[in-house]
């Protein structure tokens, strides 16, 4: 029977992957049908309301808890019994297996907004909202991007079977409360999954964008209240792997407060809090006083209200590095978020010559332009460099090791070196030179730079990066980097790669950098978007 069933169900499959499946889409559909039919006709009053309620809530928990911050970014810990529980709460809200939902949801991250992203908006507001999961295209859980779920035969059994955990609650329901609190369960899931789904569509078109993310996602307060903190889409992008998603402490996240009290009771461990800027901040949010819990309700009050955030121009630019052979090595998408015309912060992902994501560089310039603090990550070997920077003194961080050291008078990190060339362009060109100590996380240390212009003719600036000792000068070769003179813009690097290949080794690559033709404001369309 059930192979005479899916032998109909595939004569009947559209042939385009983009259509949807009627027939496999029957179930959720008539979900959507009865939620609107049962209570008109079994009644609804303030018990119905209430359950309903109830379900929307504890739905919308394990939601965001459990298919989320759990299954799909492994924002946190758990044993192997509550990550059971979680896989049967998440199911029971239907929305497919968990791993279906974190395998899609995975590879909406490594190509948000993009062409081969799974519900971009960009193909339209209801196919994001809704005809993506319908569609025949979208049937098949990727399991390449859910290896690390799919050891697990009970969370394999669960996938296959998605289906088993919502008809026996909705059995159970019925029996113990009648065709009534059937409907307000019916109720209760159809308000959940548009809440849901509204982060797909909405929040990748409507809110603020304080991050520049490369994407399109979006904050909006009033889907993050209806959403347990979901709403806040443009700081999880940021951050995807944070189990807090409302990184102020006006930015309500109701199941971040949940997760922590979850915490604090031994159910759940290793919560990652977010950016390590916003660390302290967290610990005070939950640690909050009822009257600045009063405060924060109130800012919602005020917030609710579609926003747009203050005037602040984007940078975008790519990068095509090459080897000594000329072929092409990596690319470079950059994402420059600015401020009064100095850069605020900042994203930097590599990708492989087919396209593929393969490292990313977050920086945060806010505190300081020229030593900003950043964070790096190797996606090919989950290698994580990061540089913390206080005002007395700095972090280094590596895979084999941290330190912490006193903070040198001339310091510059990461791309802030580029920064501060750029601001000294016009006294390197005239004969000047710099020397600063960078921080290198991968030695644990910091080493004197020199810094001069090799030349300046024309429209062009080029500047010599060397070590100021002349031993390690003999090992590690200089940088030459070429700028344009008049704008400052970064034009040509040559040097060492940023990305190690082979047996770990960092190459010299050649790279070279172009410009769209407009610098747009956060927000809007871009005239050229990077590819």
């Amino acid at each position: 029977m059930r192979a005479a069933l899916r032998r109909l169900a595939d004569l009947l499959a559209p042939s385009d992957p983009d259509r949807v499946h009627w027939l496999r889409s029957t179930p959720f559909l008539a979900i959507q049908v009865a939620a609107l039919v049962v209570p008109w006709l079994a009644g609804f009053g303030l018990r119905e309301a209430l359950f309903a309620a109830g379900t929307y809530a504890a739905g919308m928990f394990f939601v965001t808890a459990g298919y989320h911050r759990y299954f799909s970014h492994r924002a946190y810990r758990t044993s192997r019994a509550f990550q059971l529980v979680l896989a049967l709460g998440a199911q029971c809200t239907v929305q497919k297996g968990v791993l279906w939902w974190a395998g899609h949801h995975r590879d909406h991250h490594r190509f948000s907004d993009a062409p081969r992203d799974v519900h971009s908006p960009s193909r339209g507001l209801l196919w994001s909202h809704v005809g993506w999961f319908l569609s025949r295209g979208r049937e098949a859980t990727p399991l390449e991007r859910v290896k690390d779920l799919a050891r697990f035969p009970e969370l394999r059994w669960l996938d296959r079977r998605h289906w088993v955990p919502p008809l026996a609650l909705g059995i159970l329901v019925a029996t113990l409360g009648g065709w009534s609190l059937a409907g307000a369960w019916l109720v209760g899931l159809f308000v959940l999954h548009h809440a849901t789904f509204a982060i797909n569509s909405l929040a990748h078109l409507w809110g603020t964008r304080p991050y520049p993310t490369g994407d399109d996602s979006r904050n909006n307060a009033l889907l993050a209240l209806l959403t347990f903190g979901e709403g806040w889409h443009n700081n999880h992008h940021w951050s995807p792997s944070s189990a807090r998603q409302g990184f102020l402490w006006w930015q309500l996240d109701v199941t971040w407060f949940m997760l922590w009290l979850l915490a604090r009771l031994g159910i759940v461990w290793d919560v990652r809090p977010g950016p390590r800027e916003e660390r302290r901040r967290s610990v005070r949010a939950v640690r909050t006083s009822p009257a600045r819990l009063a405060g924060a309700v109130l800012a919602f009050l005020l917030l609710v209200a579609p926003h747009d955030v203050r005037a602040q121009a984007v940078e975008r630019f790519t990068g095509t590095a090459r080897g000594r052979d000329g072929a092409v090595l990596y690319l470079e998408e950059h994402v420059v978020e600015l401020d009064a015309g100095r850069p605020h912060s900042a994203v930097t992902l590599y990708r492989d010559p087919a396209g593929e994501p393969i490292a990313e560089l977050r920086t945060d310039f806010a505190a300081d332009p020229f030593a900003p603090s950043y964070a790096f990550k190797d996606f090919r070997t989950g290698a994580t460099e990061a540089v913390t920077v206080g005002e007395r003194d700095i972090r280094l961080e590596a895979h084999h090791g941290s330190r912490t050291m006193a903070r040198p008078a001339h310091l510059a990190t990461g791309q802030g070196l580029d920064r501060m060339v750029r601001d000294r362009l016009a006294a390197l060109a005239g004969g000047e030179s710099l020397k600063v100590d960078y921080a290198v996380p991968s030695r644990l240390d910091t080493y004197e730079f020199r810094i001069r212009a090799r030349s300046a003719d024309g429209d062009r600036v080029r500047v010599r990066v060397e070590l100021g000792s002349f031993l390690l000068r003999i090992f590690a070769p200089e940088l030459d980097v070429e700028y344009e003179r008049d704008s400052g813009r970064l034009l040509r690097y040559r040097g060492a790669s940023n990305l190690s290949f082979g047996q770990g080794d960092n190459p010299q690559v050649e790279i070279t950098y172009a410009y769209p033709p407009a610098v747009v404001a956060t927000g809007e369309e871009p005239v050229n978007h990077v590819p």
